[in-house]
């Protein structure tokens, strides 16, 4: 996996794996895990944008400029580590 260019290639069913593991860690459970995981889920797959005229939908990995992005993507990396050690 390129480290370098990690917000577009993290999988979203690893990503969100990844962020319900971490989530589920929480002393207080109040939002419910599965409700961010929801909200999550939706961040990443109905993004769009526009780019020489044309419109895209991304489908791969989060957007850069999104707000979660580097929460996420740090979290993704951590749970990588947690599982190699």
């Amino acid at each position: 996996m390129d480290v370098k260019s990690l917000y577009t290639v993290i999988p979203h069913s690893d990503g969100l794996r990844a962020l319900q593991h971490f989530l589920d860690k929480r002393t207080v459970l109040d939002p419910p895990t599965q409700t961010i995981i929801r909200l999550a889920e939706l961040v990443l797959t109905l993004n769009s944008f526009d780019f020489n005229g044309q419109h895209y939908r991304q489908i791969n990995g989060v957007a850069m400029g999104t707000k979660m992005g580097p929460s996420y993507a740090n979290l993704f990396l951590g749970f990588i580590e947690e599982k190699i050690r």
